[in-house]
């Protein structure tokens, strides 16, 4: 039998449906309604395992969107290691281009927002 990989619970903002007679404050609820639907079909945060290379390193996200930044938690300890996120990446909403000099990071853990 395969197993799945675990998955951190994360918490998840729900909101039930409630019936008022006052239109502003069902207006009110419309809103904070919709704002967490917009939460909810937005990712925010994507961790993943990736073998780093020197150079550029293509590194599919599944946001949805450009990611904003990133960490990377490096697998080799080295003070030569750097890097730099490509900004000359045609497809941001997909992937982010990393560029590693130094060294390569093996199973390194990269966490994008």
């Amino acid at each position: 039998m395969a197993a799945r990989k675990a998955v951190r619970p994360r918490s998840v903002a729900a909101l039930s449906v409630v019936q008022v007679d006052d239109p502003q404050t069902a207006r009110a609820i419309d809103q904070v309604g919709a704002a967490v639907q917009k939460l909810q079909s937005t990712r925010d945060r994507a961790a993943l395992t990736v073998d780093l290379v020197v150079g550029t390193n293509k590194v599919r996200h599944g946001l949805g969107r450009d990611v904003l930044g990133y960490t990377i938690t490096p697998t080799v300890a080295s003070a030569a290691f750097a890097t730099a996120i490509d900004t000359t990446n045609p497809r941001p909403s997909l992937e982010v281009w990393i560029t590693v000099i130094g060294i390569d990071q093996p199973g390194a853990r990269v966490e994008v927002y």
